[in-house]
């Protein structure tokens, strides 16, 4: 996106913000980790709660599992 941009201009004060938004590093690896939860945490448990079998209470060993596997994900970051 920042390359595109860069390249074709950025006409209006929206896109002008948003390629100066790209050139933050810090930014860019807020929305890196943003993604990251979404993926690993937030999605997985969603899919789960929208199956119609599963009920409320049977989410607390999805909860577990979750924890258990950011716990060991954070001592071998292999895992990510």
């Amino acid at each position: 996106m920042k390359d595109f941009l860069e390249k074709f201009g950025a006409g209006n004060k929206l896109l002008q913000s948003l390629l100066i938004d790209l050139k933050t590093p810090e930014f860019v690896a807020g929305v890196k980790a943003l993604g990251l939860i979404s993926k690993l945490v937030t999605c997985p448990l969603w899919t789960v709660l929208e199956d119609e079998d599963i009920s409320i209470t049977d989410m607390n060993v999805k909860y577990l599992q979750r924890v258990t596997f950011l716990d060991d994900s954070s001592k071998i970051s292999s895992h990510l």
